[in-house]
């Protein structure tokens, strides 16, 4: 308190009251702000500051993290405890010292003696108004909130006087700060501004900015300390006059449109159907309407502003990658982005009980219908819901397999409306498409969505494919046949399936089939298809003999492979007892016109015809590695490091950039009850994998957050569930029903997916086949990872895993477990991690951490009832050593919840090793087979075709001779690039220059395809 000030104790007892605030004339400028808005009225006072609030959430704040803050009369928010007793009432130029603030109008503001003015604030929790602020904050800072608001702050200062001034001189502002956790911002509202500096001030006028309290970051307004700070009421960093935008969590940045990386767009995917809003960013945007070209659609109806284009994205038939363009009204070319395509998976099972829809496909007649029974459940009799059909039809040419025409549309079939009292949809084809009389061929991809209304939640129903030929005959037989007799036709000018074997993957020869690993969603970058899934409730409609069934290619147009396994886990080779094998055109989750390309050239022909090319497979070797504090490496041995900071798990050496390997964990002290028990825990870790982008995640526990970054940009993870708000929105049975089924995110153009297979695990997988599982506990404090790398590895790893060279003995090159682990900590010019706002890499390091070991924790709680429930909670975990640190884990978090994590941790461990025993199992089994068929070959007579097909009798040609040959060989010393060449040499070779006895087909065929085996599982 000022000591000139001699009647603030006489107008703090006399004037007191409240202030209501009628017909606000600064509405379209501030917040809405007052009582009747749940603020607080801040006590009328001179230089007054108030008791701290408490910041519920994660706060950084000028790189550094805060939980308090306080108001200050002078037009301030105080961050932090430091000294703030009295804070000078006339402005001090920034920076300066102890001082941690956000200064909107740092002036010499008195409401002691005022009826008239009042301050007010109130924490913002409220979901609509943080996604109206996220909704300012994402026009400026568009890939910094990609991550929802969870906390703000707003005080108004209303019609507040300046000591020493007239009365009718008043200022009116606002300052509302917010953050997501992972970053913070701030945003000034300015009303009214009559007055700069009190009678007392001078000619020291406001100033308005941030300080960092350290004498070296800060950031001001310009005008300020000058009288033209009143012009703040027009001025803006936004053009919005008034308004202020601000990012505040690191160095305080002001808003550009200019950035390095040009033309941008979030968010970078999404679906095809369109109708969701995509935003444009990262050049200024000068002129007041623009032309986007957003594949083939022209938009000019877009918002446009200094910083930001927005538009609503139309309906997209191409993918992944779509070009978007941005040009002024003169064509003139401004930049170009892009965006990718996702098709939403079918979780329809939700909702659709049964249909006359089998395996996403059904052939129609002119008066066919669709029609949907919904099954009747809570979700179905609680929830109201919108449904929309999008559909894409298109005509072929009937003697060129051309698109001829192409038609994007969508209505709207039923509004608010609550699926029990429906129960039934049917759609009839005549209210949906137009006659056609000529021969071509019709097919159109449906897709239905049901838009729950009670939350943002969207359930897609199938991809529903209609094969539509309207001017053939009506009958089903006679269609078929039509389609099949044109097809056999065509068949004679298309090239031979062999001459797409080496543009396709090799499938496979065995997949996990047992325990929680069953048929994962991913394998190898291979996904499951749809239409044959073992974990749906209806699989494999076609197929009866197949269990599940995968999809992959290389390219998003073109052949691919489609491999299918019995419940062994191995994969199927004869056609007659399964559908997979090699496609023309590959089925697509992120292309509508490649959909229905393989619908043309794959699934009508086996459909109508029983046509598929034969496949090609492979084996392939799998190892696996994993821990939290407790390693398992490459080699299978185990032990503990507590170490606290960040380190190195696995490094390739030497080997080429792109094929190069690099995985960093991040570890951090876990909470216990007792001080002395330190232990460790990871909580993040970052995978750079050759040339494809660095994928990191992050645990934040007190947020119930996963932050999941590409090459440093947070990704959006709309689709994946998140702990903290799915059960606030929805209630516990539709959560759980959700969590059930898997979601994927495609990312650097489909060569690595990330799949959310329920609510704390997941599975990170690239095309060159490796793969990760990340289990998280659900407190979010700890995660396991277990690595899944080919053969070609060994002996070139290194790290906290070992070296992988099938010898335990050596994994460890230093005598203790700590100072072997200290080894791999990583240094500022090594780490990949990405540090967000408040945190860096030094504050990640503890160098002086020592954790209490086994020995020593055990002997803590020996002969104590702690130590026996721990025991008793890890009696189920087989190894010694596993139980032994599930035990320590108890004991250090007192958490018997812990032992679910190892249970976990060994079950994937265990599954996979058993995978593994399979294939190497497989892998010597046919070398003995294939020993024998060679032996077997040495009494056999050879019969060599000529090209005219007339058979003579002969000896073994040199060519099967060199094949069988080069075959042991390569199974002893070949390297797997080298492998993959000769091998298909010799294959094309044997396939088309020689044939065997009739007596001895069997065995060619088991020497073709199980030499693929060998190779690939050496």
């Amino acid at each position: 308190m000022r000591q000139h000030i001699n009647v603030t104790v006489f107008y703090c007892i006399m004037i007191i009251g409240t202030h209501s605030i009628a017909g606000d004339v600064y509405h379209e400028k501030l917040f809405p702000f007052g009582p009747d808005h749940g603020d607080i009225t801040f006590e009328r006072d001179d230089d007054r500051i108030s008791e701290s609030i408490q910041i519920p959430v994660r706060f950084p704040f000028f790189d550094h993290m805060y939980d308090e803050i306080k108001i200050q009369t002078n037009g301030m928010i105080l961050f932090g405890k430091h000294d703030d007793e009295f804070i000078n009432f006339t402005p001090v130029n920034f920076p300066i010292n102890n001082i941690v603030c956000v200064a909107p109008f740092w002036a010499d503001v008195i409401t002691a003696n005022d009826n008239n003015s009042n301050i007010f604030y109130r924490e913002i929790v409220d979901k609509s108004t943080l996604h109206e602020l996220m909704y300012i904050i994402e026009g400026v800072f568009s890939d910094m909130v990609i991550q929802p608001l969870l906390w703000g702050f707003v005080a108004t200062w209303y019609e507040v006087p300046g000591y020493g001034l007239p009365s009718t001189l008043r200022n009116t502002f606002q300052a509302i700060v917010m953050t997501n956790g992972i970053n913070s911002f701030s945003i000034f509202n300015y009303g009214q501004l009559q007055w700069t500096s009190s009678s007392v001030s001078g000619s020291v006028h406001a100033q308005a900015g941030f300080n960092a309290g350290d004498m070296k970051n800060y950031f001001l307004i310009d005008k300020s300390f000058t009288l033209q700070v009143t012009e703040l009421v027009k001025d803006s960093n936004i053009q919005y006059p008034g308004r202020f935008v601000f990012s505040i969590g690191a160095n305080i940045t002001d808003t550009k449109c200019h950035t390095a990386d040009g033309l941008q767009i979030v968010p970078f995917r999404g679906s095809p159907t369109g109708g969701y809003e995509i935003q444009l960013f990262g050049i200024c945007f000068k002129e007041r309407n623009y032309q986007i070209k957003i594949d083939q659609t022209i938009r000019d109806d877009c918002n446009v502003t200094l910083f930001s284009i927005k538009c609503i994205m139309p309906m997209i038939y191409n993918g992944p990658k779509i070009e978007i363009q941005l040009f002024t009204m003169e064509k003139v070319l401004m930049g170009i982005t892009h965006f990718f395509i996702e098709i939403p998976e079918d979780n329809s099972e939700l909702l659709v009980q049964n249909s006359n829809v089998k395996n996403s496909f059904i052939e129609m007649a002119q008066n066919d219908s669709i029609i949907f029974n919904f099954t009747d459940n809570f979700i179905t009799k609680k929830y109201i819901f919108n449904i929309e059909l999008f559909y894409y039809e298109t005509i072929f040419a009937h003697d060129t397999n051309e698109l001829i025409y192409i038609d994007l549309r969508q209505r709207t079939l039923y509004s608010s409306v609550n699926l029990s009292s429906l129960m039934t949809v049917t759609i009839e084809y005549s209210n949906i498409f137009k006659y056609a009389t000529h021969d071509d061929i019709h097919i159109t991809l449906l897709l239905i969505n049901f838009n729950l209304l009670t939350d943002v939640i969207t359930i897609p129903t199938p991809l529903i494919w209609l094969y539509r030929t309207v001017n053939w005959p009506i009958t089903v037989v006679k269609q078929t046949a039509a389609f099949c007799e044109k097809w056999q036709m065509k068949l004679v000018h298309m090239p031979s399936p062999a001459t797409y074997q080496t543009k396709v993957p090799s499938c496979p020869c065995r997949v996990p089939a047992t325990g929680f690993n069953r048929f994962p969603s991913t394998f190898h970058n291979f996904k499951s298809d749809p239409s044959c899934n073992n974990h749906r409730l209806v699989a494999c409609t076609f197929d009866n003999h197949v269990s599940h069934c995968y999809r992959r290619s290389f390219e998003s147009e073109g052949p691919g492979v489609k491999c299918c396994y019995n419940s062994d886990g191995l994969i199927i080779t004869d056609p007659t007892l399964g559908t997979g094998g090699l496609e023309l055109e590959a089925s697509s989750d992120s292309s509508i016109i490649q959909r229905i390309k393989h619908i043309l050239y794959d699934h009508l022909p086996f459909y109508t015809c029983c046509e598929r090319p034969k496949l090609n497979k492979n084996g392939t070797h799998i190892l696996g590695a994993a821990g939290d504090p407790h390693f398992t490496t490459l080699d299978d041995f185990e032990y503990t490091f507590n170490g606290c900071g960040e380190y190195v798990l696995l490094r390739t050496h030497p080997l080429s950039n792109a094929t190069s390997l690099e995985i960093q964990i991040r570890t951090k002290p876990i909470q216990s009850n007792v001080q002395e028990n330190q232990a460790t825990a990871i909580v993040a870790f970052v995978i750079k994998n050759g040339n494809y982008s660095k994928v990191q995640f992050e645990l934040f526990p007190e947020l119930k957050l996963i932050d999941i970054r590409l090459n440093d940009r947070s990704i959006d993870t709309d689709i994946f569930f998140n702990p903290s708000t799915a059960i606030e929105d929805i209630d516990l049975d539709m959560h759980k029903i959700l969590l059930a089924t898997s979601r994927t995110i495609r990312l650097d153009n489909h060569q690595i997916s990330i799949t959310q297979t329920n609510q704390t695990t997941y599975t990170i997988t690239y095309v060159n086949n490796i793969q990760f599982l990340v289990k998280i506990r659900e407190q979010y404090d700890f995660l396991n990872i277990i690595s899944i790398l080919p053969q070609y590895y060994q002996e070139h790893l290194q790290g906290l895993l070992g070296n992988m060279n099938e010898n335990k003995n050596n994994d460890l090159s230093e005598q203790y477990y700590f100072n072997f682990g200290e080894s791999w900590r990583i240094t500022p010019e090594t780490t990949l991690f990405y540090y967000i706002p408040g945190e860096n890499f030094h504050k990640k390091q503890n160098l002086h951490y020592r954790p209490i070991f086994h020995k020593e924790l055990f002997q803590q709680y020996q002969n104590t009832q702690k130590l026996i429930q721990a025991e008793y909670n890890c009696q189920n975990i087989l190894s010694h050593i596993k139980q032994q640190q599930c035990i320590y884990d108890i004991l250090i978090t007192n958490d018997s919840t812990m032992k679910e994590l190892h249970e976990n941790f060994q079950r994937n461990l265990h599954e996979w090793k058993d995978y593994t025993m399979l294939v190497q199992k497989d892998h010597l089994q046919t070398t003995l087979e294939l020993t024998t068929i060679l032996n077997q070959l040495q009494t056999y007579s050879y019969i060599n075709m000529t090209k005219n097909k007339k058979l003579r009798k002969g000896t073994r040609s040199t060519t099967v001779q060199n094949y069988f040959n080069h075959t042991i060989q390569l199974n002893l010393n070949t390297s797997t690039e080298e492998t993959t060449i000769i091998q298909k040499n010799y294959a094309n070779n044997l396939g088309s220059t020689i044939a065997m006895r009739k007596d001895f087909v069997f065995y060619k065929s088991i020497i073709i395809i199980l030499v693929r085996l060998i190779i690939y599982s050496k």
